[in-house]
């Protein structure tokens, strides 16, 4: 891949700990191959995954000196919508105008006996207090209780599916458009 003919992307579509130490030596490359004006596009189509590999995954791509686009054609779900709305440097998050986009709090469950189980409550409502700090920051909330009170009002249920367009008016996304993406060589956008 030649720096100057070819834009780095990297498509995401699972969070387990095999795809997230792919996409963590994908990044090497990419941030070793192009220099740091270059923007990366992260795309995103994904029903979402574990909270820990979202974790891994956006604490390397904020030690990227680059601009991260974030972008969706199709799905981002759960974790896939949080990847796309914190990740996305300022004004460089877009879905296309049919995607679809879902966001709920983290999800999870306990095996064991009670004080395992009672560890591991503990545990995950740590890791979704600081999913959810990072997600309001993104879409211009103050805390957490305010993206609650953001997903209670666009649904009766605690998990809100929205298109693109209702994505972009709750500041999730910075644009509807589209990405022209040509396989195994570069990609770009295209508003129409």
């Amino acid at each position: 891949m030649a720096a100057d003919k070819t834009r780095p992307k990297l498509i995401v579509r699972k969070f387990s700990e095999e795809a997230i130490e792919k996409y963590l030596n994908d990044l090497d490359d990419i941030q070793y191959a192009y220099p740091e004006t270059q923007p990366v596009l992260i795309q995103i189509d994904s029903p979402g995954g574990p909270v820990t590999g979202l974790n891994m995954l956006l604490d390397r791509l904020y030690s990227m000196p680059n601009p991260i686009v974030t972008y969706t054609s199709s799905k981002a779900c759960s974790a896939g919508a949080f990847l796309l709305a914190i990740a996305g440097s300022p004004g460089m998050r877009y879905a296309s105008p049919n995607a679809n986009i879902h966001i709920h709090e983290a999800i999870g469950g306990a095996v064991g006996d009670i004080k395992d189980v009672e560890d591991r409550v503990k545990n995950f409502k740590m890791l979704n207090k600081n999913l959810m700090k990072q997600f309001a920051k993104s879409v211009g909330k103050k805390n957490a209780n305010e993206v609650r009170q953001m997903i209670s009002d666009n649904t009766k249920g605690h998990d809100l599916w929205m298109s693109s367009k209702k994505a972009k008016e709750l500041n999730i996304i910075d644009e509807v458009c589209s990405i022209s993406i040509v396989p195994h060589k570069s990609w770009d956008i295209v508003k129409k």
